[in-house]
């Protein structure tokens, strides 16, 4: 439905409201002048809309295999305003791993939108050495997608063990640790 957002100016003693129609649309303004600039007429690089999917629920796999997906259940869904507009990709996920013996262990994410894989960043986004038989560390990924669509888009992150032999114990979200994937339509 539609709603409103009012904003208090104090610097210059106002208060402005904006008004969203219950479907797609042009913003009204309670200012004197037109000052909103519809979506499509937003410069190259604005970010138009963003959407933000959370969890805190610790999450653990026990004898996670090399080469196996797991799922941090962490998702977002977005509906572009524009079939030319990008959708940029920003995954911030702990990822704590526990074994009984040494080794060298290596892992990386992947981005899903819809059951379509749109990035895979093999390679050994994070490797660590021989003396650790635990390991916890927080993971930064970003990706720029272009899905020509207007459609509601899911996006989802993955994980996928790449070292050698089995992980006695992957975490996600430790502790109840709050871990994001946020989207952003950027204006082409």
């Amino acid at each position: 439905g539609g709603g409103s957002v009012t904003f208090d100016v104090g610097s210059i003693g106002s208060t402005y409201t904006l008004f969203a129609p219950a479907n797609n649309g042009t913003l009204i303004s309670s200012a004197t002048a037109n000052r909103i600039i519809p979506a499509a007429g937003m410069p190259a690089g604005s970010i138009i809309q963003f959407a933000q999917g959370t969890n805190s629920t610790e999450t653990v796999f026990t004898s996670v295999t090399t080469g196996t997906e797991y799922n941090p259940s962490l998702s977002v869904s977005i509906a572009p305003t524009s079939s030319t507009s990008k959708i940029f990709i920003m995954l911030s996920l702990q990822v704590w791993m526990q074994h009984g013996s040494t080794g060298t262990w290596y892992g990386h994410t992947r981005f899903y939108r819809g059951a379509s894989r749109i990035y895979d960043g093999a390679g050994a986004q994070i490797v660590w050495g021989s003396s650790m038989i635990e390991y916890g560390n927080v993971w930064y990924i970003t990706y720029l997608d272009s899905p020509a669509s207007t459609s509601s888009l899911t996006y989802t992150a993955k994980w996928v063990h790449d070292g050698q032999g089995t992980i006695s114990n992957l975490i996600f979200h430790r502790g109840n640790n709050l871990d994001t994937i946020t989207v952003m339509e950027i204006a082409q």
